[in-house]
């Protein structure tokens, strides 16, 4: 049946199973009538009887469970990689030292590092990379694109990409690796900085801000410095809630306001008002 196996009691009970390759000492030393795999590493796919189409590299890996573990559509490379799957746990990636080692029933998982595992034994249609990159639904096949998200730092991602960091972290930055300085924050308060890594509102912005659309303010409007055409260009300003300015305000447009404005320096305006 076209088989190769090399080691003692490799490929030991095969009956009808063809096209398997089982190099080491009792590897897949239960196969029956399975077909296709092709096997490496002491113990390797040990109980596996009926299963197919299966690459194992490495001692006990996917060793499994006496009469329970036949699994089929696998990849597992590593020491005791998928070493507990169960019949079930098919179509399986495991890639690392111990890579999946306590999977049983999970289906559909990829995963990849050294001893790391699936969130739980049963897991299905999920990613984990070194126990920081998730994702969930992993459905896809061909070029079909998956449902699920992705996550850093949760295995459970609520949207497309979720991150959440420790509590004393921030969990998202972008920043220059040359220049120096963060492009954007946001930290574990919620709190957006832009062109500062300690925003100390909702939106904190540090340098010069342009504005080609109208800028609506529904509430209190705070100006604690001089805003001049030289670095902020206004064309037109609506306020509808107060305004309290503490330096000048130049508008060159047409202004309206329906709340109070109390201004402590100049207003000056080229237009109506």
């Amino acid at each position: 049946y076209d088989n190769s196996a090399v080691g003692r009691g490799a490929l030991y009970y095969n009956t009808t199973g063809y096209d398997n390759s089982a190099v080491g000492s009792v590897a897949l030393n239960n196969n029956t009538t399975g077909n296709y795999n092709s096997v490496m590493g002491y113990a390797a796919l040990y109980y596996n009887a009926t299963g197919s189409n299966n690459v194992a590299i490495g001692s006990y890996a996917g060793f499994g469970v006496s009469s329970n573990s036949n699994i089929s559509n696998s990849v597992l490379l590593g020491y005791e990689a998928g070493k507990a799957l169960l019949t079930g746990g098919s179509n399986n990636i495991l890639i690392g030292y111990k890579a999946g080692e306590a999977l049983t029933t999970g289906a559909k998982n990829i995963v990849i590092g050294y001893d790391i595992d699936a969130p739980a034994v049963d897991s299905a249609n999920t990613l984990n990379i070194g126990n920081l990159i998730y994702a969930t639904g992993l459905d896809g096949s061909g070029t079909t694109l998956s449902t699920g998200n992705v996550g850093i730092g949760t295995t459970t991602p609520y949207y497309s990409l979720s991150i959440q960091a420790a509590t004393s972290t921030n969990p998202f930055q972008i920043a220059s690796s040359t220049a120096g300085g963060a492009m954007l924050t946001v930290l574990n308060t919620g709190y957006l900085g832009i062109g500062t890594s300690t925003p100390s509102f909702l939106l904190t912005t540090a340098g010069t801000q342009y504005t080609t659309g109208a800028t609506y303010f529904g509430s209190t409007l705070n100006i604690a410095a001089t805003s001049t055409q030289a670095t902020t260009s206004i064309t037109q300003l609506l306020v509808s809630g107060n305004s309290i300015l503490s330096g000048g305000l130049w508008v060159s447009g047409t202004s309206t306001l329906l709340g109070d404005v109390s201004i402590t320096n100049n207003l000056l305006v080229s237009d109506d008002l």
